[in-house]
């Protein structure tokens, strides 16, 4: 009777550490930031929606053709992170632990992999309206020593 017991209680252990992270919770966008509400930038879009979007543009430039009324706007967005790889194998020493012996263990030498996005938004304005725009994306790896 108790090994039955024990099976029971074990699996409804079990089922409540499997249940546990199923959760939701509300944490997230607060409903007062700006991106609480989806804002799509289309043409003819005013720019108070370009600014509620991305802040005050970088720089405004005249467009250096014509219509003359034409203005670029400029943003630039950066999204950095950095993932762990792989670059050799060292060899690691381990002492085993039921005969004693020491032995040598081949290991993957992980290095940090800093990755930068840079994308370059230029928006065409006129009249307070979105026109066109056009994305200029960088990307840069690196391995951090």
């Amino acid at each position: 009777m108790s090994k039955i017991r024990s099976i029971v209680l074990r699996t409804a252990l079990l089922a409540s550490f499997i249940l546990s992270g199923c959760s939701t919770t509300k944490e997230g966008i607060d409903a007062g930031s700006p991106y609480s509400q989806p804002l799509d930038i289309v043409k003819g879009s005013p720019t108070e929606d370009l600014i509620a979007l991305f802040g005050e543009p970088e720089s405004i430039e005249p467009f250096g053709g014509a219509p003359e009324h034409v203005q670029i706007w400029t943003y630039t967005l950066t999204k950095t992170h950095t993932n762990l790889i792989g670059v050799d194998t060292i060899e690691v020493p381990f002492v085993d632990p039921i005969t004693g012996e020491m032995r040598m263990l081949l290991e993957t030498d992980l290095q940090p992999q800093m990755t930068i996005i840079e994308n370059k938004i230029y928006v065409f304005v006129a009249d307070n309206k979105v026109l066109a725009w056009k994305v200029v994306r960088k990307k840069k790896t690196d391995l951090v020593d």
